[in-house]
């Protein structure tokens, strides 16, 4: 009677043993990123399914294989992540260019250590971040045209901050005059050069700008340099955010 009792709990916990498997299993295998486990010799002893879907192998096909010899190498990676990892050195998170794949890859170790603290194993988890390094660069591409608009614009660009310049181009640097050079004290031009009888109408336009009322885009008037010069321009100002403050870009020409 006991032994009988003995039996069936062993297949009540093996059922249960079973279960858990089958469930994490099944979890494992429905992580869209790839999952591999290898040894301390960096033999592979599985992966997920979206591993064996990547590699367009399976099981049996990895069986044996070191991970070094999944990316056409015949010895561990210099400076090798996964022999890092075994002697608990900390490494950092991987991210790298797969040229067979045309794949860019996020990629993090994890240690599984025995009673002893031993690292026996390593759980290499590999997302795949092409889109988001392909949006990287389409923004750093897009970012180098528009600097090469502002830079080469026959327009005076320039950011104010609490009356200060924060950015100016290089043709509003040919225009201190009318900018103001000293960025500590700097009045620009709406205090220095717009003639008396504009001046107010043009402070209260952009004013107006810069409180989001609805006014014209542009205003021209005239103003004189410290030659002597009547020189007609026109300012444009958007009220934009500048490192998390308010601040005005304005385009003069």
């Amino acid at each position: 009677k006991y032994r009988h009792h003995l039996e069936e709990l062993v297949k009540e916990r093996t059922a249960e043993l079973k279960e858990t498997s089958l469930f994490l299993e099944t979890i494992v295998d429905n992580i869209p990123d790839i999952l591999g486990v290898q040894d301390i010799e960096h033999n592979i002893i599985r992966y997920n399914a979206a591993g064996y879907k990547l590699l367009n192998l399976d099981h049996k096909e990895i069986e044996g294989k070191k991970c070094y010899e999944l990316i056409g190498c015949n010895k561990p990676c210099k400076n090798s992540t996964v022999s890092q990892t075994y002697w608990k050195e900390n490494p950092p998170n991987l991210v790298r260019y797969d040229e067979a794949l045309g794949i860019w890859f996020d990629i993090r170790f994890y240690p599984i250590v025995d009673e002893s603290g031993n690292v026996t194993k390593i759980i290499e988890h590999m997302r795949d971040i092409t889109e988001a390094k392909r949006a990287e660069e389409a923004l750093r591409e897009s970012e180098e045209k528009y600097r090469l608009l502002v830079e080469n614009s026959n327009d005076a660009i320039f950011i104010l901050q609490n009356r200060k310049i924060k950015f100016a181009n290089p043709k509003a640097r040919q225009l201190s005059n009318f900018v103001g050079a000293d960025q500590n004290q700097n009045r620009f031009l709406l205090d220095r050069y717009i003639y008396p009888e504009q001046r107010n109408r043009v402070i209260n336009w952009y004013s107006g700008r810069l409180k989001g009322e609805d006014l014209s885009d542009t205003n021209s008037f005239k103003v004189v340099n410290k030659d002597g010069e009547e020189i007609w321009v026109q300012l444009s100002v958007v009220p934009v955010n500048w490192e998390g403050k308010p601040a005005a870009l304005n385009f003069l020409k």
